[in-house]
């Protein structure tokens, strides 16, 4: 019974957990989902750019 309770909690806990990233990052207006692994190259690639064009 206490274990059903326990794994029926951490279930809850890590889906509330996924659902209030997705939805932090659409407040935020952050890359989500296949986009977001690549989305900062941009900036680091502009930033290196800058730095050796001073």
């Amino acid at each position: 019974m206490w274990e059903t309770i326990i794994i029926v909690g951490l279930v809850v806990i890590f889906v509330g957990f996924i659902v209030g990233r997705a939805i932090y990052k659409r407040i935020k207006k952050q890359p989500s989902g296949e986009c977001a692994c690549c989305a900062g190259k941009g900036d680091k690639l502009v930033e290196r750019y800058r730095k050796s064009n001073k």
